[in-house]
């Protein structure tokens, strides 16, 4: 009243159910991925519309040593080997203007100057109206996978030199007689290219007719026996 004292009270009530709900259904989405992220071990990131770093890395603050406010803007791209920036900027940008899915590896100089392969990923998230809300991505060090990768060319080149120069027509099956691969020998014997054989034919084809059932015979005791065979 006029002299400021308390007449009545208003107190209104709001069903906020659907509102916690979907608070809840935002934090365990939040968890998900960042729970996903520890286990794959991948480094999560997230720029403004515009693709500039406004939060804290740690994780690739402890990767790389760089403090919180160089990797910001695009500083982080500092950490990356020279001969790799122009690149991984680039493609940066492009996804930005674009509004498109961002994949990149370029190497990173770790915090004691050893570079390690890694490969970056993110996708813009977009709001109704069509205009960008944020960008999201991950980061993973993939250098023991490229490693790998190479180790098994290397093995897989030299199997197939060893493959190629057996003297012996020689040729590879799958499980249902489809012949998978020959080698060099075995076209020159049957006179049928590789692309001929690969995927169309069947070992059993290249056997006589009255060898056949002893040779499926023998072909199927190995499988079930080898001893007996």
């Amino acid at each position: 009243d006029s002299e400021v004292r308390i007449m009545a009270a208003i107190e209104m009530g709001e069903d906020i159910t659907e509102r916690e709900r979907a608070a809840e259904a935002l934090r365990v989405s939040e968890q998900r991925h960042r729970s996903y992220i520890e286990l794959t071990g991948q480094l999560g990131w997230t720029t403004t519309a515009d693709g500039e770093l406004v939060e804290d890395l740690p994780a690739w603050r402890k990767f790389t040593g760089q403090s919180e406010e160089e990797i910001k803007g695009a500083g982080w791209a500092t950490a990356l080997h020279p001969d790799d920036v122009e690149r991984a900027l680039e493609t940066w940008h492009k996804a930005v203007a674009a509004k498109s899915a961002y994949e990149v590896e370029y190497r990173v100089r770790r915090h004691d100057g050893v570079y390690r392969h890694w490969l970056a990923r993110g996708v813009p998230l977009i709001k109704e109206d069509g205009s960008i809300r944020e960008w999201i991505g991950t980061s993973i060090d993939i250098t023991d996978m490229k490693r790998a990768g190479e180790e098994l060319k290397k093995s897989e080149d030299m199997y197939r030199t060893i493959f190629e120069t057996t003297p012996a027509a020689t040729m590879i099956v799958e499980d249902d007689t489809t012949i998978s691969m020959v080698n060099r020998e075995f076209a020159t014997q049957t006179g049928y290219d590789a692309s001929e054989v690969e995927g169309k034919k069947s070992w059993t084809d290249y056997i006589l007719e009255e060898d056949l059932e002893r040779v499926i015979g023998y072909h199927r005791l190995r499988r079930t026996n080898p001893k007996a065979a």
